[in-house]
């Protein structure tokens, strides 16, 4: 089987009978060299009539940028992080910047080779949905030095360092357990999401804020749990060890609705009747959540991805901007997971 050959610049050249320079000039655009517009014309028909494509790589590096923006990506199966993309690919489109996806899975050493990977391909600057906590800070602090724009969304670990767009999950997180504390509940653990991430930390923030002003004294073997993404088999065997305390929970707080589903799970397979023996409530107000009825936090995940796009894209035209953390309101989402009637407990 023949390849077919791809016309070349020298064809369209021949094809509009002008020099491969002044084709080089047309097709990328130049506006300082004077050039008929009859022969402009010329130019490009000859390059559709042949199915030509300009390397607009190519021709951006000539410009200085290549108007694409690289957009690091940890979970491609997380319908909260695909809202997120969502958000950054409309503005990016509607200002005819591409985008470059690399899957980071929230491990720092992939997040550093594909870093590099986004900056051999050139792009103008980089979104990084979330971090690795601490261990992401040599590609953060690398792309400072080397002048390459970068916003983080939904982490604010490098809070002062780089650009960043969070919920304010600290607020969220305090909503949600002052509202169990309302229905009466004062044994509420926490399935956690540990302390690497700050979304995870500012929850756990909140979640003892909330029962320290409510005169409730915060229990270490209350709180379990040590990622958004940990494995099915680990979240399980944390929920059974919250659930077979010697004074067992009546409330369950989990840092993401992901959690809440599986805890809930977990629940029901130990014969806990959700929410007469057990509330349970997530955070994030995703689809899993609405799905199963979970009270929540609602965050809006794709108007992060369209501020933290329009905040690189601001910063590729005044990079003398300064740093900012940009944090958007959460608010209270009250389902049945956890009941509405105030409950007596000892």
């Amino acid at each position: 089987m023949t390849t077919r050959r791809k016309p070349s610049m020298l064809d369209v050249a021949k094809r509009a009978g002008v020099s491969q320079t002044t084709v080089s000039y047309v097709l990328s655009g130049r506006k300082d060299v004077v050039i008929p517009e009859a022969t402009r014309k010329r130019i490009w028909q000859a390059a559709q009539e042949l199915g030509y494509r300009p390397n607009s790589l190519a021709r951006g590096l000539v410009r200085g940028k290549t108007q694409t923006i690289g957009v690091l990506m940890p979970r491609m199966d997380s319908s909260f992080h695909a809202l997120i993309m969502d958000g950054i690919q409309e503005v990016c489109t509607a200002q005819d910047y591409r985008v470059l996806l690399a899957d980071s899975r929230h491990n720092a050493d992939l997040e550093a080779r594909q870093v590099e990977m986004l900056l051999e391909h050139r792009v103008d600057g980089i979104i990084s949905i979330a971090v690795a906590g601490e261990a992401s800070g040599d590609w953060v602090r690398l792309l400072k030095r080397e002048g390459v724009p970068l916003v983080i969304v939904d982490e604010h670990t490098f809070e002062g360092e780089a650009d960043c767009v969070i919920s304010d999950d600290v607020l969220g997180a305090r909503l949600l357990v002052e509202h169990l504390i309302q229905l009466g509940h004062r044994r509420i653990v926490h399935l956690s999401a540990g302390t690497e991430m700050s979304a995870a930390r500012d929850r756990r923030t909140g979640y003892l804020l909330a029962l320290q002003a409510s005169g409730i004294e915060p229990r270490e073997e209350w709180i379990r749990g040590d990622s958004f993404f940990m494995p099915v088999e680990r979240i399980r065997q944390v929920v059974e060890e919250l659930l077979d305390l010697p004074e067992p929970p009546t409330a369950l707080f989990a840092a993401n609705d992901d959690l809440a589903a599986e805890a809930t799970h977990v629940a029901r397979e130990l014969g806990i009747a959700i929410p007469a023996q057990l509330a349970v409530v997530g955070y994030g107000n995703t689809e899993v959540g609405r799905h199963l009825q979970l009270t929540t936090v609602h965050q809006d995940p794709r108007l992060m991805g369209q501020i933290a796009a329009r905040r690189l894209l601001r910063r590729l035209q005044e990079t003398e901007m300064p740093v900012k953390c940009i944090v958007l309101p959460t608010r209270l989402i009250v389902r049945e997971s956890c009941g509405s009637s105030l409950k007596t407990q000892n």
